[in-house]
């Protein structure tokens, strides 16, 4: 996956023939976008990035991090998932190393991998989809207990009345798929959307569940390439793209990527920041990827093949990884054992 975010960083793709629909609140902004079409010869950075800054990950003797996966910020920490090792790295605001997780097992303060992680009220959250699983921790490490899930979800976010919301895109014999909710005890209580028939299994790392530019939690719907606003056990439209290219919609009844014989395009990425929607998109089959950039508050869209990195003292644009932050597209740069991360401001 990383090899393929670094072929998706070489390029910017967005849609010169296109239309943009403002409809109500419920349906949302309507985005129609061809991604055959290219506008510029190349995208500069700093037409849409106010910003730029490094954070290097400093680690004591011995601690390595194979790969960042997520990174969650708050106002003074930030908390790292490295995806190839499972452990969480915490640092303070200026990269300097404060503690580590690490506890791999079976056991009932363990897990087996992270699925999902977030902060709150001071508690490091890990969802392990493989025990199906929610474990707690204090932010220096120590165990505080897990919440066992009825089902097992592709991803998940704590709503601020403390149940879940979780995303199924795939099929799992006898589990909700959709859109649905759990309550703070893990159980089940309803889906919001329902997915009613079998679309291919494409994985991704990238996280389905995110806060959007209002910090309304939101989710994207990767079979029907619409983002969806929750609010009090209930979806509305954010934005919807109707890509011209083939995405999973088409290849309905299927189970397997490998049963797709066309190109199918998905979104590697995307950031729903105040002022830009920006999607990296990746066709299965390995082509050329495109990258998408609305402008929200003119309505424009910009295409280019090229992305410039022209913002001051950065010299490459590093792999983009998950965060929970909405106005900043934050990267990854491998660095001695450790890792460089690189924020990017929207303007």
């Amino acid at each position: 996956m990383k090899l393929l975010y670094l072929l998706l960083l070489s390029c910017f793709v967005c849609s010169c023939s296109h239309s943009v629909r403002n409809n109500d609140k419920l349906m949302g902004i309507q985005l129609d976008f061809d991604l055959s079409a290219v506008t510029d010869d190349s995208l500069f950075l700093s037409e849409f990035v106010s910003e730029a800054k490094q954070i290097p990950l400093k680690l004591p003797d011995g601690e390595v991090i194979g790969e960042v996966g997520q990174v969650f910020f708050t106002s003074s920490e930030i908390f790292v998932v490295d995806r190839r090792l499972n452990m969480v790295f915490r640092f303070d605001e200026d990269g300097n190393w404060l503690s580590s997780l690490n506890k791999l097992g079976e056991g009932p303060d363990e897990y087996l991998v992270i699925t999902n992680f977030w902060v709150a009220d001071s508690t490091m959250y890990i969802y392990d989809k493989r025990m199906q699983k929610i474990n707690l921790y204090t932010c220096d490490g120590k165990y505080i207990r897990n919440i066992k899930c009825q089902y097992r979800c592709s991803d998940i976010a704590m709503t601020d009345a403390g149940s879940f919301l979780c995303l199924t895109p795939d099929f799992i014999f006898n589990n909700p798929m959709g859109v649905w909710m759990l309550d703070a005890d893990g159980n089940y209580q309803k889906t919001l959307l329902d997915y009613e028939e079998k679309y291919p299994v494409i994985f991704n790392y990238w996280k389905y569940i995110y806060r959007n530019s209002s910090e309304e939690l939101s989710v994207y719907s990767p079979i029907s390439n619409t983002s969806y606003r929750y609010d009090h056990d209930s979806l509305s439209v954010n934005w919807r793209i109707g890509l011209k290219q083939a995405t999973l919609q088409a290849y309905k009844g299927l189970s397997s990527s490998m049963d797709i014989k066309g190109d199918c395009f998905i979104p590697v990425c995307w950031l729903d920041a105040t002022n830009y929607l920006f999607l990296i998109w990746g066709n299965i089959r390995g082509d050329e990827p495109a990258y998408t950039l609305y402008n929200k508050k003119d309505n424009q869209v910009k295409i280019s093949k090229n992305l410039s990195v022209d913002v001051q003292g950065m010299a490459e644009l590093g792999s983009p990884v998950v965060t929970n932050l909405s106005d900043c597209f934050v990267t990854s740069i491998p660095y001695y054992g450790s890792y460089i991360l690189q924020e990017y401001r929207l303007r």
